[in-house]
């Protein structure tokens, strides 16, 4: 069976996922995800003043 890695197949896949994408995070990580979130904001120690870039980490 061939798997469909168009661009297009890519960018429907993942606007079906979006909505629930956090969600199922939740769920399929029994809400670890969350406290992985809140550790990484500890460890970066941001300032309001320095802008962070957030790269392939979910919808936000």
């Amino acid at each position: 069976m061939a798997v469909d890695k168009s661009g297009n197949r890519i960018r429907q896949m993942f606007g079906a996922i979006a909505p629930r994408y956090d969600l199922l995070n939740h769920v399929l990580s029994l809400n670890v995800d969350r406290y992985w979130r809140w550790r990484t904001v500890r460890l970066a120690r941001p300032e309001r003043t320095h802008p962070i870039l957030d790269v392939c980490t979910g919808t936000g």
